[in-house]
């Protein structure tokens, strides 16, 4: 069994924005996730953070998105 990698950090490694009426994301540029996200693709670990939302009426369709990434 190989090792997994996982990332705790205080943001995703995406971006989630409203457009058209729907939830899309996109991957962000930084520093850490342009590092980390190859590494997390060999592992086949999991990134743990912030989407940069607060809980509202869209939550359940926004975790729906994330859940899909």
């Amino acid at each position: 069994m190989g090792t997994r990698l996982i990332v705790v950090s205080n943001r995703l490694p995406l971006t989630l924005r409203r457009a058209d009426g729907r939830w899309i994301t996109e991957r962000s540029s930084g520093g850490l996730a342009s590092a980390m996200n190859p590494l997390l693709g060999r592992s086949g670990g999991d990134w743990i953070g912030w989407a940069g939302h607060s809980g509202d009426e869209e939550q359940e369709e926004r975790r729906a998105v994330l859940q899909d990434w």
